[in-house]
């Protein structure tokens, strides 16, 4: 690799493994472990190093954000609860379109307005947005508070072969499109068949287990997780148990229009829900990991619509094999969707599922985000289940939508707990920072 310098001088770095770091006009080339995998980048956002002062527009960008993410999991919800809803499969395959739609129009807008397309976001789907904000603001608050990753060595062959799985990149783009559709598709899949069997309001909640995975996932990568980071997961841990544990105490009868079309299991299996969604976190957060090995090596909107095509692939194929090779597949899901689209509110809401949590959000996102510190976004950004909360309550079965005290005490627990995971530890030393950049 070569670096140009000033005055015509480069530089060639031969081994691709050691990591450098440039300090004005001098080169430090510290040793490093070549068995080790290489760091995790940390993810750049539109606008970072901007000296511009947040302003109060740009704070209420970011609570738009949080409030648009905050009515997808009812939006879901909403439509599954309808006289005809569609399979999870189809309703995962009818996100992946939207997705298309809006990198489609993406594209178009970029060549219209010769914008750089590496500005765009890399995720159009709120889920995926979200998780990748989340981890996104974190690595920024740590950057920004003067903490930096280390590395450790593996105690065992396991976690040696864990840390070369999660830090093995491709050159292909295809091949990086098909692994990140693959880890997209699971995690949507499973969240759509959780948001099925449990409600809204719980579902936004455990969603919030995404940030909390995530430090597992980049400890077994190699990388040193904070003790902050491991309190944190271990609060989200019980509270995400609380929030099951109030919903199995109190579900003695799930509305079966839920089930519908979808899963045909009783009252009785509804815990299955929590297990959907706890799980579709762990594919989030391996969504949000693998992405940020990538998103230095490739252009935000290539990404992106690689990903699309990845994820688009997966949801059809498991549409298809949803039909058990049974001629009446094929004719239950049009039926499905002729009966959604012929519902002007349930279209509105499907359309409101791409166009507000997925298309606005993700530009107001990449407009607050230009001057608001990362630390103080992630704390706008876990306000998304309060919004979740408002938006069940106004338009589903509010009784099925609310919790009991040990959901909302194991909900501000997971709360607290993603905010932990992203701010905790650095406030003192982002304080001493600001004091000497004064």
């Amino acid at each position: 690799m070569r670096l140009p310098f000033q005055g015509g001088t480069t530089l060639e770095l031969s081994d691709m493994s050691r990591r450098t770091r440039i300090v004005g006009h001098a080169v430090e080339v510290p040793s490093a472990d070549i068995e080790n995998p290489p760091l995790r980048p940390v993810p750049s956002r539109p606008g970072k190093g901007n000296s511009q002062q947040p302003n109060t527009t740009a704070y209420l960008a970011l609570f738009g954000v949080a409030m648009l993410w905050g009515s997808y999991a009812p939006a879901i919800r909403y439509i599954f609860l309808s006289d005809e809803p569609p399979s999870a499969p189809v309703m995962n395959a009818l996100q992946a379109i939207l997705s298309a739609m809006f990198l489609a129009g993406s594209s178009i807008a970029a060549a219209v307005t010769h914008k750089d397309p590496n500005a765009h976001p890399e995720m159009s789907n709120p889920l995926a947005a979200e998780s990748a904000a989340i981890a996104q603001v974190v690595a920024e608050a740590e950057v920004e508070s003067g903490q930096h990753e280390g590395r450790r060595t593996p105690v065992s062959a396991l976690e040696h072969w864990c840390a070369q799985a999660l830090n093995w990149k491709s050159d292909n783009v295809v091949v990086v499109g098909f692994e990140l559709g693959l880890w997209m598709c699971l995690a949507f899949g499973l969240e759509v068949l959780g948001v099925q069997l449990i409600s809204a309001t719980k579902t936004a909640f455990l969603n919030q287990a995404t940030v909390l995975i995530t430090p597992l996932l980049v400890h077994l990568s190699g990388e040193d997780v904070k003790k902050h980071e491991w309190l944190a997961c271990m609060l989200g841990l019980i509270g995400s148990l609380l929030v099951a544990v109030d919903g199995l105490a109190n579900s003695g009868g799930g509305d079966a229009n839920a089930l519908h079309g979808a899963v045909s299991v009783g009252d009785e299996e509804n815990p299955l829900g929590y297990l959907y969604v706890l799980i579709s976190a762990v594919f989030f957060a391996m969504t949000t990991v693998r992405l940020s090995r990538y998103s230095t090596s490739f252009p935000s909107l290539t990404l992106a619509s690689s990903s699309t095509f990845g994820l688009s692939f997966f949801s059809m194929v498991w549409v298809v094999a949803s039909w058990h090779g049974e001629a009446h597949g094929y004719s239950d899901t049009m039926r499905s969707l002729k009966h959604l689209f012929n519902d002007p509110v349930s279209s509105a809401v499907m359309l409101w599922v791409g166009l507000g949590p997925g298309a606005l959000a993700t530009y107001l996102q990449a407009s607050g985000q230009q001057s608001v510190p990362a630390a103080q976004a992630q704390v706008i950004y876990a306000t998304t289940p309060i919004f979740a909360t408002g938006f069940a309550m106004l338009t589903l079965d509010a009784a099925d939508e609310s919790m009991g005290v040990i959901a909302w005490t194991g909900a501000a627990l997971m709360m607290g707990a993603s905010l932990l995971a992203s701010v905790g530890g650095g406030g003192a030393q982002s304080d001493e920072a600001s004091g000497n950049q004064e």
